[in-house]
Parts: structure tokens; C-alpha cells; sequence
């Protein structure tokens, strides 16, 4: 379980950046409201970072590792961090913020690069799990996307009432794709544990799917590979072109959002200038045109073009936009979100997170 005990001190930069992000959250319109893009920094897993877990084990260091050894690393970090995030409670109030603001129909899409399971947990410890819709781009007639649906990966573009749209665009460990390129969603059994051993039962669930979907007209040919014949459908940083068909469509959704003025909160999105994220130009052409409010966190300040991709273009292209920089001696956003909707009227945010606290395993099944 994440250790959250340690004490930590935050500090906002500057009291005008956080009143000025107020203010725009404050005037969001109801019919418009507001899109929220967040990275790794909302909540990090208490599991090593993983860029610098795997520069460590693809450093020169460990040159001598063998490449088998290193995909069993991979593989074993990702299960525990689908463990962690799946059953235990998040290691700050970030979560509490945004479900805040979902209950308050302020947030009205989501487009997120993690591929942790946080945020569709906590989606059910608030009683909306059925309004979390992953990924909405097939419409009824859409033949692009083939004739699956990667076993639910995507949704229906049509959104139910108050539903939230929600983007994974680096991809899920809610799902696996395996050696023969289908994506399928894991058995909720196999989400809420970490399959260190490359459980064989996955194996043959694929098997029983295959047959099911119809994929394969002989099942048995699933059985031929070995257990370890799958990957998690994650963005492995080759892979993004796996992601294009929902991040195109999250690119347009920020396009026509800032087209008609609605404000975009990118909360911890801090990829460094040498990672190049595939959304900083769209987020840039959105900053052009409706308010842009950037609420990341350092460990030192003034915050610098090297820590941040969006920032570095921001500051450039001279584009307009609001910084809240949350100064942390862990360089994790935990009070930034917690200042912001408080003073926009919410309360008892640090009253709920305990109670988190004291659920432990909270998942609903």
C-alpha cells in the first residue's frame, strides 16, 4: 500500500496566478464548462517514476542486462502499478479536486495521458463508474475502427446523460494486446491483482474470447503461443501511433471547446522539452483562443523552459495563459488543485480524503 504518512510542505508561487485561475474556474459557462488534461503529476504512484525506471534498466549500466530480463522488469512494474492504483487510495487530493468538479458538471471531458487506474477507480468510489466513458469515437456507423471495438477500449460516440467522456491517449492497464494484435479488456479478477507470473488463466481467457468475438475460426491457434505472447496496451513511447484514433479525437474536442471560448485546466502535464508530447501543439493553438490555465509543480523555482515542453513553447510563441506552479518538496501536485476549488466554493475536500484514507481497499466492484 502507498505510504502517505511523510510530511510534506507545498507552496504556491505566486497568490496572482492562483487567484486569476479561481476566477476563470469560477466563470465557467454551465453549458460549457471546462476540459481537463492531466499527467503523471496528479497523483504519482508510490512506485518509482516510470521514465526513469526504465532509463535505469536501458542505461549503460545495465547494457549487460539481457533483453528478456528487462521486458520481465517492464512487465512486473506495470502490474504493480495496475495493483496500487486499482485498490488503494490515491497519495493526494488531486483526485478528490477533479471529482469535485465532475459532481458539479464544471469538468465535461477529461483527456488524460496516464494509463494508471486511478482516476476510472475513483469514478466508482463516487458512485459514477457507469459515467465514465473510455474513449468515445465509434459512432453507430463507423467502420474505421474495424469490426471490434477492442473489447470495449472504445465507446460509443453518442454520450448517455451526464456521462463524462474520458481519453486515455498513452493507453489503459485496464487492457493487454496480444501477439496477434487484438486489444482486449483484462477480467476484472485479473485488474484488481498483479499477475506477476504471467498467469497461463490469462491465456486461456484469450482463447475464450477469440472464440467468443469470432476473431479466430480455429481458437486453438491462441494456445500455440506462450503466456507471455502479450503486452499491456500502453504507449511504450514507439507506440503512439496505436493511439491516433483517440487522440485525434481528443485534439478535436480541445479545438472546438476553445473555438467556442471554454476554458482547458492542464494539471501536471510536465513532459520535458526532450519528450516530445504529441498534444503540446493543439494545446498551444488552444491557448490562442480561450484561457489556458497550466498547474504543474517543481521542486525549486522559478519554474524553467527545461522542465516543461508546453511551457518552454508557451513562453516562445509569447501566448497568453495562466501559471500556477505549486512549489513541493516532492515536486507532486497535492495543494494547487486543493486552493483552487476550495476558494471557487468547494469545502471539506481535506475531510473526504481522509475518509479515504480510512476505507483502505476501496474499488467497487
Amino acid at each position: 500500500m502507498p505510504k502517505t504518512n511523510q510530511k510534506k510542505t507545498y507552496r504556491i508561487d505566486t497568490e496572482a496566478s492562483l487567484k486569476e485561475a479561481v476566477d476563470i474556474l469560477r466563470a465557467a459557462s454551465p453549458d460549457l464548462g471546462i476540459v481537463i488534461v492531466t499527467g503523471n503529476k496528479l497523483c504519482p504512484v508510490d512506485i518509482p517514476d516510470f521514465t526513469s525506471f526504465s532509463s535505469r534498466i536501458q542505461g549503460r549500466e545495465h547494457k549487460s542486462i539481457p533483453l528478456e530480463e528487462r521486458e520481465r522488469r517492464y512487465f512486473e512494474f506495470l502490474e504493480r502499478v495496475r495493483l496500487v492504483t486499482t485498490n488503494y487510495f490515491p497519495a493526494g487530493y488531486g483526485y478528490v479536486c477533479l471529482m469535485r468538479l465532475v459532481h458539479r458538471d464544471i469538468v465535461r471531458a477529461i483527456i488524460t495521458t496516464n494509463y494508471d487506474q486511478y482516476l476510472s477507480a475513483v469514478f466508482w468510489r463516487h458512485g459514477r463508474g457507469n459515467k465514465y466513458i473510455h474513449n468515445p469515437c465509434r459512432s453507430k456507423t463507423d467502420r474505421k475502427l474495424g469490426e471490434w471495438d477492442k473489447d470495449g477500449y472504445y465507446s460509443a460516440s453518442e454520450l448517455p446523460k451526464n456521462g463524462t467522456p474520458v481519453w486515455t491517449i498513452h493507453g489503459s492497464l485496464a487492457f493487454v494486446r496480444m501477439h496477434c494484435g487484438h486489444v482486449f479488456a483484462l477480467p476484472k479478477f485479473f485488474v484488481q491483482r498483479a499477475n506477476l507470473s504471467k498467469d497461463t488463466q490469462l491465456i486461456s481467457c484469450h482463447s475464450a474470447v477469440l472464440k467468443k468475438k469470432g476473431w479466430y475460426r480455429d481458437p486453438t491457434l491462441a494456445r500455440e503461443h506462450p503466456s507471455s505472447a502479450y503486452q499491456h496496451h500502453i504507449d511504450y513511447g514507439t507506440d503512439r501511433g496505436l493511439f491516433e484514433t483517440e487522440s485525434g479525437v481528443a485534439k478535436q474536442l480541445l479545438l472546438s471547446h476553445s473555438e467556442r471560448g471554454g476554458a482547458v485546466f492542464v494539471v501536471g502535464l510536465s513532459f520535458s522539452p526532450r519528450f516530445k508530447e504529441d498534444l503540446t501543439p493543439t494545446l498551444l493553438e488552444t491557448a490562442k483562443k480561450s484561457p489556458l490555465v497550466y498547474i504543474i509543480s517543481s521542486k525549486k523555482e522559478p519554474l524553467t523552459p527545461n522542465d516543461s515542453e508546453l511551457y518552454y513553447e508557451l513562453e516562445r510563441q509569447k501566448t497568453s495563459f495562466t501559471l500556477v506552479n505549486e512549489i513541493s518538496d516532492d515536486g507532486a501536485l497535492h495543494e494547487a488543485l486543493v486552493q483552487i476549488t476550495t476558494r471557487a466554493g468547494e469545502t471539506g475536500i481535506e475531510k473526504e480524503y481522509e475518509n479515504w484514507k480510512n476505507s483502505g481497499r476501496w474499488w467497487i466492484s
